[in-house]
């Protein structure tokens, strides 16, 4: 049975094994600090029964850098970002017992100041 929680705290920790990161969370919280970065929250958005027994969920994974503390210029973050970005998709495409889909890649989650976000949005049918 599909269980979308169990779902996250596997790929959470998937991530944190797979991705060089400083933290990797379920959600997303307003106190983020440049101690968080590079970071990952997953985020789900959306949940869908199917049938008795498969389960849609759509799942935002945000991803970022800390831009004031970085030594790169705007553009190297943007490769580093890039490269994250298809580590992301690389790490959740094994290994499950459910489909994982890469429906896209927003680029541009400037929500919070001095830090670049991004952000892919996965597709998770069990």
């Amino acid at each position: 049975m599909f269980d979308p929680y169990d779902v996250l705290v596997q790929l959470r920790d998937r991530l944190s094994q797979n991705v060089n990161l400083t933290t990797c969370k379920i959600g997303i919280e307003t106190g983020l600090s440049p101690d968080d970065y590079p970071m990952i929250r997953l985020v789900p958005v959306r949940f869908k029964r199917l049938d008795t027994v498969r389960m849609h969920m759509e799942l935002l994974v945000y991803f970022g850098m800390n831009q004031v503390e970085s030594d790169n210029s705007l553009e190297v973050l943007y490769q580093e970002l890039l490269t994250m970005d298809e580590l992301i998709k690389e790490t959740l495409k094994v290994g499950n017992q459910f489909m994982i889909k890469h429906l896209e890649t927003i680029t541009d989650e400037d929500r919070l100041d001095h830090f670049k976000l991004f952000a892919s949005r996965f597709e998770i049918v069990g």
